[in-house]
């Protein structure tokens, strides 16, 4: 019942804190070595992939780990070794995840992870660059295409600039489209890249303006392939420095979120309108850092912070420019991690705990309520379905089909037995909810 209590939390709209309430932490069996850096995220099937690198003899090696939609994890799987820290980026796509990473042969990588436990490909995407290169950053596009951005040190001019790569076909890694800006000064270092369902590109982005100044600047291009890219500059003065900070892309905004003094800022502007930020400011325990920033599927935002003493700390928003105060989660020894969303918007924390790569919140019990799984009396299949679904129990008064957004998409009331036409739902993981006389029942459904 993992995921499906979590539904209900947002289902009901109970504040979001609610859901670290009883959270429980579950430990990622066979990691080797000292972990080091951990990231997680769901595919569109309800597949859920971790990450980690971790120290073995005094190489550092990337390794995954993949737990299906029924629950059942399998063991771990080497994705490289000999790779640089802190480089590795995961994101989802319709049905398996992508990974990127950087070697100490200084050249930047992609691999295709799969349920259960495979690496399809794994090839370097820009081979023999005796470049510096940091600050990976990769989004995926509703074409499950890939796309890249990176900083680079041109050792001709000692300047750092911005790259940007997708691979246009699937596999075809090595010919896919690369693009380079040459004109990004010496402080380009990419904080995000996003890939809207009309196939525009955003770069996120701290640079330096002629007159040696830092900004937060955007690079934006009208299509994938296109070379025609737009340059702005978004938030900072003349004396500006930008430390531990992020950014995130979505539905044409930017969202940055920097760490203060004693305080956490965080701004949003529109996409092509300079300096029109609106802000808050987040309170959070001083001496901490700046863990990550997310959004979900309903348009909040969430950011966790590693306190002075290594305790966990979450933080979320009322309205884009209200945040709430962060709120303590854990005492114990947390070093870095990332915030993902199953499909069920339930949130998790994936992350290192001591010396242990663990998911913090991926079970809650809310206001005692229990939601019970099909049993002997009641049938839902086929389960995964193309077309149709049907629904066979006695005293059944209703049933709704969620999405991952927790919207019904289909409702039917008053029936025994009865099929539900899916056909113009989208592929993914959805939530069947049946009403009976004496319960609540409820179960996964996979949309083919």
């Amino acid at each position: 019942m993992r995921n499906f209590i979590s539904f209900f939390v947002f289902l009901a709209t109970i504040n979001v804190f609610a859901q670290w309430q009883n959270a429980i932490i579950h430990t990622v069996d066979n990691v080797s070595g000292i972990p080091s850096t951990a990231q997680g995220i769901y595919d569109g099937m309800g597949n859920f992939y971790v990450i980690w690198e971790t120290e073995e003899n005094t190489d550092l090696n990337l390794y995954f780990s993949v737990r299906d939609a029924d629950g059942i994890w399998a063991s771990s799987l080497k994705i490289a070794d000999d790779v640089l820290p802190g480089q590795s980026e995961l994101a989802a796509a319709s049905d398996f995840a992508y990974v990127s990473y950087t070697k100490a042969d200084q050249n930047v990588y992609l691999a295709r992870l799969e349920a259960p436990l495979t690496v399809t490909f794994n090839q370097a995407v820009v081979s023999n660059l005796a470049y510096d290169k940091f600050n990976l950053n990769l989004a995926v596009d509703a074409d499950d295409n890939a796309h890249l951005a990176w900083a680079m040190l041109d050792i001709d001019t000692d300047e750092y600039k911005l790259y940007y790569y997708n691979n246009s076909e699937i596999g075809d890694i090595l010919g896919a489209n690369k693009l380079s800006f040459s004109s990004m000064g010496d402080a380009a270092n990419p904080l995000d890249i996003a890939v809207n369902t009309s196939g525009e590109v955003t770069i996120a982005y701290i640079g330096k303006l002629f007159n040696n100044q830092q900004r937060v600047q955007i690079a934006f291009n009208t299509e994938i392939n296109s070379t025609s890219w737009i340059y702005n500059t978004y938030f900072g003065t003349d004396d500006s420095t930008f430390g531990n900070v992020k950014a995130l892309i979505n539905e044409g905004k930017v969202h940055y979120l920097a760490q203060g003094s004693n305080n956490y800022y965080y701004l949003q502007t529109d996409i092509g309108i300079n300096d029109s930020w609106e802000t808050a400011v987040i309170v959070a325990p001083s001496g901490g850092t700046l863990d990550a920033f997310a959004v979900q599927a309903t348009n909040q935002f969430h950011a966790s912070i590693i306190g002075e003493n290594n305790e966990l700390y979450y933080a979320t928003n009322d309205t884009e420019t209200s945040w709430t105060n962060s709120i303590l989660l854990d005492d114990a020894n947390y070093l870095n991690g990332s915030l993902c969303f199953s499909p069920t918007n339930a949130i998790n924390w994936v992350g290192i705990r001591d010396t242990e790569v663990v998911i913090f919140g991926d079970e809650v019990i809310v206001n005692n309520d229990v939601l019970t799984q099909l049993d002997n009396t009641i049938q839902l299949y086929p389960n995964p379905a193309k077309n149709f679904v049907t629904i066979q129990g006695d005293f059944i008064q209703s049933a709704k089909i969620y999405n991952a957004a927790g919207q019904i998409v289909k409702q039917q009331n008053s029936f025994s037995n009865t099929s539900i036409n899916i056909q113009d739902l989208s592929s993914g993981v959805y939530v069947v909810v049946l009403q009976t006389e004496n319960n609540i029942y409820q179960s996964r459904l996979i949309k083919q």
